[in-house]
């Protein structure tokens, strides 16, 4: 027995120097720091990214991130939560990003506020609602009753191709349509918050109900408008416009939103 101990002990001990260094390794794993993500997306880190799946990129910087989720300061003053899969890396000192349509389109209109018409007329099972805005009219149509609503939106310029789109677990939830190539994506975040998504900028509507009476807010960079709807199912509308360099389409999109929201039926 000795002499075969013997033979085997400097087996046992080449093997053993062998598998030394990994058993050190493993003992001081859980000393050695583990960088938070080795995908570049770390906090503090200059992104772009989407609200939603299929909206615009827009620049911000990662303030918090938990496995894929990422929370974003977004350049604009949005706070938002999306995932990494929506997000871009850029380096803001070389980025010669260029945005559409960031000049006022309507620089010879007043700053002072101005009410616009919004005027609604038809039946149980049709019904238009006819919008003025400081700078320029549309028309929306609804033809149907209920989930089986179709819609036609009617805008002024060239090149208008519309499409509108309702998905999600709830009928009402999203919406969108296009204008001379640009896409604009209204969603709801629940039934009293809108988001107005484009190629170069977003716009909040939010609202404060009171029996039949809804007043909406619709807030951007370049103002805000208040939307008064009061009277039930044949409402009468106010709508006060102090946001006269937005983007026409942008405002008409948010009033879009907020009829959608509340004169379609909602069941």
């Amino acid at each position: 027995m000795l002499t075969r101990l013997k033979t085997a002990l400097p087996f046992v001990l080449r093997d053993y120097a062998r598998i030394l260094p990994l058993l050190t390794l493993l003992c001081l794993l859980p000393l050695i720091p583990i960088a938070a993500q080795s995908d570049g997306f770390e906090v503090g880190a200059s992104v772009r990214c989407k609200w939603q799946r299929i909206g615009n990129y827009y620049p911000g910087t990662i303030a918090r991130r938990e496995g894929d989720t990422v929370y974003i300061d977004y350049d604009d003053g949005d706070k938002e939560t999306t995932e990494v899969r929506y997000c871009q890396l850029y380096d803001r000192d070389q980025s010669n990003r260029v945005n559409v349509n960031t000049n006022d389109t309507n620089q010879n209109a007043s700053e002072e506020s101005r009410i616009v018409k919004l005027e609604s007329r038809g039946s149980n099972d049709w019904r238009q609602w006819s919008i003025q805005l400081s700078n320029g009219t549309g028309r929306l149509t609804a033809d149907g009753h209920g989930q089986h609503m179709s819609w036609e939106i009617e805008l002024p310029g060239q090149d208008v191709d519309v499409l509108t789109c309702i998905q999600g677990s709830q009928w009402w939830t999203k919406w969108q349509y296009r204008y001379g190539g640009n896409q604009l994506i209204a969603e709801a975040s629940s039934r009293t918050e809108w988001k107005i998504d484009s190629v170069y900028n977003r716009l909040k509507v939010t609202t404060r109900w009171s029996n039949d009476t809804d007043q909406w807010v619709v807030e951007g960079r370049k103002g805000s408008m208040n939307i008064n709807r009061a009277g039930g199912s044949w409402a009468t509308w106010t709508i006060e416009d102090n946001m006269p360099g937005e983007d026409f389409h942008m405002k008409m999109a948010a009033i879009f939103a907020v009829i959608v929201a509340t004169d379609m039926p909602h069941s």
